[in-house]
């Protein structure tokens, strides 16, 4: 798995522009074995023979796929389904100017997650190197989708209609004031998150040095929250740096879930997220992230802070976030002095929630492919 500077790179010359007269092309069709039938809504990905990712695309509704690969040399395809096995084709070589026509032919092979037993091995928390094959799978299926929304976040290949808000609470979380407003814009980017590298090193909750001191209490409301997008999650920086395990929830709103859990690993200095990705047992589809804080300076910040995203997968196949929250607590820390000792105290004042919906989403065209149900 790459960084995500490369990732980033790969995904904004997956689409094809005007091609250069030596510009390299890979076009097809998948087909279905079973049926012999095209398959459509499947993402199709361009490696190298050492492994590098140089675009991605999604068939269209007749099968057929066009990536333009940046350089002459040896490559392969690599198709991405949401609860389908993968499917690479054999190396190819593609000469510089070459237009490569083929047909994929793949055999569909479900992957069950409602099989997956989580005990034992499944249920240690380990790096990406020492995943067992139970959780390796589940986040295999997570992967595709989060590549997908940040596949369709960075080509903004569609139109969205926004509701977003900032909500102010007191401390028994009662709203106190609120700001909203509907945009439209071609990307959700429901968290705005530094570079993964950045994130690793200074940490998830960036805390100002400038915060007002009076009759020995300490205002600590200063902070800046962050929480990581879909391109973070799937990061050199994020996998080395977090485990994974399996994990199942008895109540009812995670039945027929699976949960994919992720904690820092041990010996982080810095405010780290930890959570868990929830995905469907039968169709292997991402439902929602459930995301809470570690590290933190204040434990009483770090008990009540905590984000939660939702995703969709649309009609035509691309994945999005369809709704958000992040809730950031404000501490009030006390260190008052008596008989010349001082005590900490921690007393939770407020609260300040960011979030969001997506209302509707459209082609370039106009065609409507989702619009959200009334409240």
């Amino acid at each position: 798995m790459r960084s995500s500077l490369i990732l980033r790179l790969a995904m904004a010359g997956s689409a094809l522009g005007a091609a250069s007269i030596d510009a390299q092309v890979v076009s097809g069709t998948i087909v279905d074995t079973t049926t012999s039938t095209a398959i459509d809504r499947a993402f199709i990905v361009l490696v190298d023979d050492a492994g590098a990712e140089h675009g991605r695309t999604l068939t269209d509704s007749e099968g057929h796929f066009a990536l333009q690969a940046p350089a002459a040399g040896l490559f392969q395809l690599k198709t991405e389904r949401i609860g389908i096995q993968a499917h690479t084709s054999e190396y190819f070589q593609l000469n510089a100017g070459e237009t490569h026509d083929m047909e994929m032919r793949v055999a569909p092979i479900s992957i069950r997650l409602d099989m997956i037993v989580v005990e034992g091995d499944a249920k240690k928390c380990r790096v990406r190197e020492e995943q067992g094959l139970e959780t390796a799978t589940v986040w295999e299926e997570a992967r595709k989708a989060l590549v997908n929304v940040a596949w369709n976040e960075t080509n903004e290949t569609l139109k969205f209609e926004i509701f977003s808000f900032e909500r102010s609470y007191d401390g028994d979380r009662r709203m106190v004031h609120e700001n909203k407003r509907t945009v439209n814009r071609q990307s959700v980017a429901p968290f705005r998150a530094p570079p993964a590298r950045e994130l690793q090193e200074y940490g998830y909750v960036l805390e100002d040095n400038s915060i007002t001191r009076e009759r020995g209490r300490t205002y600590d409301d200063t902070s800046v929250y962050y929480a990581p997008d879909a391109e973070v999650f799937f990061s050199d920086p994020f996998l080395d740096n977090h485990c994974f395990k399996l994990k199942r929830d008895g109540d009812d709103e995670y039945e027929g879930l699976v949960g994919l859990e992720f904690e820092p690993v041990k010996g982080s200095k810095v405010t780290e997220v930890e959570g868990t990705l929830w995905l469907d047992e039968e169709t292997a589809e991402l439902r929602w992230l459930d995301l809470g804080y570690t590290n933190m300076r204040s434990h009483t910040r770090e008990r009540h802070a905590e984000a939660r995203v939702d995703f969709r997968q649309l009609s035509n196949g691309l994945w999005f976030v369809r709704e958000w929250s992040i809730w950031m607590p404000y501490v009030e820390i006390q260190i008052p002095e008596v008989a010349g000792m001082t005590r900490r105290e921690e007393i939770l004042w407020a609260f300040k929630e960011d979030g969001g919906r997506v209302l509707k989403v459209s082609t370039p065209d106009g065609q409507l492919l989702y619009e959200a149900p009334p409240d």
